[in-house]
């Protein structure tokens, strides 16, 4: 697991750094849209953190995030995303869900002076427990938790107004789509040191 994580966090950072350069000098396809050049600087690191709540499988969920963005020289726009959500089921922990996904994503960013709008998507790896087999016993039933590591479509969309670069507070949409416990939940999303 700890591997499979390290190895993501490697291929985003390539992809970010190098991979554009590669296609310039080749004329491949390049991996993500270039982003408006009025209100974007280039060469820019910003942060994200997010705290969420929706549905992981048919449960109520509570989640938190964090995205770590890169605006490389040319304004292309790439992110590695940590995201956790677990369902609120308090009651019986072990009819419970804990989701992790971290992975790779980038897409189209619109920054303006006092605003940030951004819509993504990518590859992750996702790993948890989900409920297992039920087990009957004297109070009705429970059941067993199953491990899981799988590999998932993490989606996000995002409005925020900035006050400058500095700090900014917003909206977001998150969500992943895999075959052992897809989830999508809305938050607020809290940026520094963003893209404008």
């Amino acid at each position: 697991m700890k591997n499979t994580i390290i190895v993501f966090a490697l291929i985003g950072i390539y992809m970010g750094c190098f991979a554009q350069k590669s296609s310039r000098d080749q004329g491949l396809f390049s991996l993500a849209p270039k982003q408006s050049v009025r209100y974007t600087f280039p060469k820019r690191i910003w942060l994200d953190v997010s705290g969420q709540m929706g549905m992981v499988s048919d449960q109520i969920a509570l989640g938190a995030g964090l995205n770590l963005h890169y605006l490389n020289k040319n304004r292309r726009h790439f992110q590695v995303r940590y995201n956790y959500v677990e369902n609120m089921q308090f009651l019986s922990s072990t009819y419970a869900y804990a989701v992790s996904d971290i992975g790779y994503m980038t897409g189209w960013l619109r920054a303006r002076k006092y605003s940030v709008m951004e819509v993504a998507i990518g590859i992750s790896c996702v790993a948890g427990n989900k409920p297992g087999r039920e087990i009957p016993d004297y109070w009705g039933s429970d059941y067993a938790q199953d491990s899981f590591v799988t590999v998932g479509i993490p989606i996000e969309a995002d409005i925020k107004c900035m006050a400058k670069r500095y700090f900014g507070l917003g909206l977001v949409l998150k969500a992943n789509l895999n075959p052992a416990a897809s989830y999508g939940t809305l938050g607020v999303e809290l940026t520094l040191n963003g893209p404008n």
